[in-house]
Order: structure tokens, then sequence, then C-alpha cells
């Protein structure tokens, strides 16, 4: 099955997938640095297996800028539930993307990809929508799938698509940001699509075994300094409560949890 892992389904696809451009220093917006905020100690995130009532109790415990509770946490069960309605949707949903290397990532009927356990939390706040996932594979961690983002994105600074006689246009570059993991990636996509403009950051972190990804999108403007520094903050707090977690047998380390909405 396809990636799950990130407004529009373009702006969510893109979250699920991890989207990101790495870009030269040239394409880097001034003042970018700025953002980058003295990291918490590195989290020793193993690599091993959580639950689903554990990813949902750390996106629970994340706080946006304004320190709002999420409005919405979305675990396992929901997730997978609405991959297995995705899947019957690709051909309907499938869009004609250019470059077409780029299509396996910007999927408008997103489908999860076995062997992981993942949650999801929401936040709205002034028109801004902020989703952060939790994905968890206990085998492998996510090595090799920020190495795949980066090295097939790189010609996707520009995607095209077409569905439905509608046609949406996103321009992407990495924008800088640090933080303590195995391999972090930011980016900045902008575009529009039927007549409205569209503003998304997204930054994605992998240590161990989880893997967070984050994203801020909105049709108005976006402050990307603003919006980069809380998706950092509630990533760098996402894997220092994971890493604070006990361990769990393994027999209680298969996908069970429920949604909560709050």
């Amino acid at each position: 099955m396809k990636k799950l892992l990130g407004f529009t389904a373009v702006a969510a696809a893109m979250v699920m997938a991890g989207c990101t451009v790495p870009g030269t220093d040239e394409e880097q917006p001034a003042g970018a640095a700025a953002v980058t905020q003295t990291p918490a100690p590195k989290p020793q995130v193993p690599l091993r297996a959580y639950t689903s009532e554990q990813i949902v109790q750390v996106l629970e415990g994340l706080r946006d800028a304004k320190n709002a509770k999420p409005a919405q946490v979305l675990g396992n069960e929901t997730i997978l539930a609405q991959s297995k309605i995705n899947s019957g949707l690709q051909s309907a949903l499938t869009p004609e993307v250019s470059p077409q290397s780029c299509a396996p990532f910007v999927n408008f009927a997103p489908t999860m990809e076995d062997g992981l356990t993942m949650g999801m939390a929401v936040f709205s706040s002034g028109g801004t929508q902020v989703m952060v996932t939790a994905a968890v594979d206990a085998k492998a961690g996510h090595g090799q799938r920020a190495e795949l983002n980066d090295t097939t994105l790189e010609q996707c600074g520009d995607v095209t698509m077409k569905l439905a006689g509608q046609e949406i246009k996103l321009s992407m570059r990495a924008v800088p940001l640090a933080i303590d993991a195995e391999n972090s990636l930011a980016v900045r996509a902008n575009g529009s699509a039927a007549g409205k403009e569209l503003n998304m950051v997204n930054f994605n972190a992998n240590t161990g075994s989880v893997m967070i990804t984050g994203a801020a999108f909105t049709s108005a403007d976006l402050d990307e300094s603003a919006a980069l520094s809380d998706l950092a903050r509630m990533t760098q707090d996402a894997l220092n409560r994971f890493a604070e977690l006990p361990d769990v047998p393994a027999a209680s380390a298969a996908p069970s949890a429920a949604p909560t909405a709050r």
C-alpha cells in the first residue's frame, strides 16, 4: 500500500507523505535561520513498538503556540478505516501530475503503509489548521523513507495537478530548521487552486521507530517563521514524550486505539 505519512486534499496528502524538497542556500528565505530554537536534550527514542494508546497519549499532550489542546486526536483504527476507503477511490482520485515522477507524493486518496501504527492531532486557530501525525515503524525505523523523499523530491519543486477539470499548482522550497533527530526536513509550499491561494509549511523528523510529520496550512497569509517554529516545537515535544514512555509487552503493541475528540 502507498504511504500515508500528510485546506484541501492536496495539503492533507502532502502532509501524510512527509513531502519536502531539498533546496540550495540561495533558495532559503532571508531570516529563516532566526526561527531556529535551542533544541531540548536529544531524545533517545528507541527502535521499538508503541501502542496506539501511547501514540494518542503523546498527541493529546501537545499544545499549539496559544497553549491550546488539539481540537481532535485520531487513533490508528480511524486512520486505517479511512485508508481502506481511500484505497477504493484511487482510480477516481488519481490526478494528472507533472512531472510524473512526483505523482506518488501528491495523492488525493492516501492510504496507510502496512506495518505502521499511527495517530493524528488536529489544531485549528484563526483560519489556520495544523496537523501533527505520528507514525511508528518498530522494525526498520524511518531512515529509508527520509532518504527516498530526499532523492525523489529533488525534482518536485514545481508541481502541477489536474483532476476533474481543476488545475492546482504548487511551488515548494526547502527552509532551514534544526531539531534533534536522525533526519529532519522542512518545506514551504504556496500555490493556487480554483482561484484560491494555498499556503503551507510542512516539517517532519524521525528518531528510532517514530516519525513526526507536521503541517500548517491556510488560504490566507501565513507567517512562515512562526508556523515553522511552532511545528518544530511540537515535533521536539512529541519526540521527547515518546522517549519518556515506558516499554510495553510485545503482545500489547498491536494497534487498537479508538479516536478521541474534544
